[in-house]
């Protein structure tokens, strides 16, 4: 099979493959390069720091896991119409090795080193003698009003708007209980390239494209926490 390029990122010979499939391919090529330079604006500023923070993924034993939300499992195409999550959580680890951010996230943990009211909370029977892990999370979600054409989204339902970002987190546990927390920053609006995520998946399925991602919520960057237990 000889696959050709007449243009950078483009298929123009697939000897042996169905001219949809090709199709499929060139799709495919487009969301990746999107969703690959709107991780690049997300995470490359933080990079340096990663070094020097050590937040990110390390060679010990760990777990990957990927998790997808999507409507169209349940039969319909709106709202909270997509979600798509790639998570690392590391196994057991000395708090020793955290960087300045895992540390900063134990204070809310619920361990004997955190805040007096996360300690309280926490669910700990001893918060001295409590397991380790932290996590390193890339995040999509996207959301879209109930008809595929419309151009702006009526009043009481969901606006087009797309999220990007990552997540750091720290889990904390023992036989009772776990505290979990998340620091996540993104983007909402092109950036997020929700659109181009969408357009790929209807593609591929032969569904109808959304018209109305052009009246999308801005970009703007987002910074969020939460505490879960």
């Amino acid at each position: 099979m000889v696959l050709r390029f007449s243009e950078p990122g483009r298929w123009t010979g697939c000897r042996f493959l169905h001219r949809n499939l090709c199709q499929v391919i060139n799709a495919f090529k487009d969301t990746f390069h999107a969703v690959a330079g709107s991780f690049l604006l997300v995470v490359t500023p933080s990079l340096a720091l990663a070094q020097a923070f050590n937040f990110l993924p390390d060679r010990g034993a760990a777990y990957l896991s990927f998790y997808l939300d999507n409507d169209l499992f349940g039969g319909s195409d709106q709202n909270y119409t997509n979600g798509a999550r790639l998570s690392w959580i590391s196994g057991a680890r000395d708090p020793e090795e955290f960087g300045p951010i895992q540390n900063g996230l134990r204070k809310l943990s619920g361990d004997a080193d955190s805040l007096r009211i996360f300690r309280r909370i926490s669910g700990f029977d001893d918060p001295k003698e409590v397991e380790y892990n932290y996590g390193f999370s890339i995040t999509q979600l996207m959301f879209t009003p109930k008809d595929p054409a419309a151009l702006e989204a009526p009043p009481g339902e969901r606006p087009y708007a797309g999220w990007l970002g990552i997540s750091l987190s720290i889990h904390t546990k023992d036989s009772h209980a776990q505290n979990s927390v998340d620091l996540a920053f993104g983007t909402t609006g092109r950036r997020a390239y929700a659109k181009q995520t969408q357009d790929f998946v209807h593609d591929i399925r032969g569904i109808d494209k959304f018209k109305g991602w052009d009246s999308q919520i801005p970009s703007e960057p987002t910074l969020n926490i939460y505490y879960t237990q």
